[in-house]
């Protein structure tokens, strides 16, 4: 049983693959973006720099 689905290229896998990698990335950065408005959010990083704070951790921007 022969498939109507072309061949691709090597070029052309490392397109379609970049293509996804992009569009999913766009996906993760948008979802990061409303994660850090939420409050659970701010509240766990000031935390986090309460803790680092009484350590004597450098702080890191975020």
């Amino acid at each position: 049983m022969e498939t109507t689905q072309k061949l691709l290229t090597s070029e052309e896998r490392q397109d379609r693959f970049i293509k996804r990698w992009k569009e999913e990335r766009v996906k993760v950065d948008l979802e990061l973006e409303t994660l850090k408005k939420t409050d659970k959010y701010k509240n766990a990083i000031k935390e986090l720099e309460k803790r680092n704070e009484e350590r004597g951790t450098p702080i890191v921007n975020l």
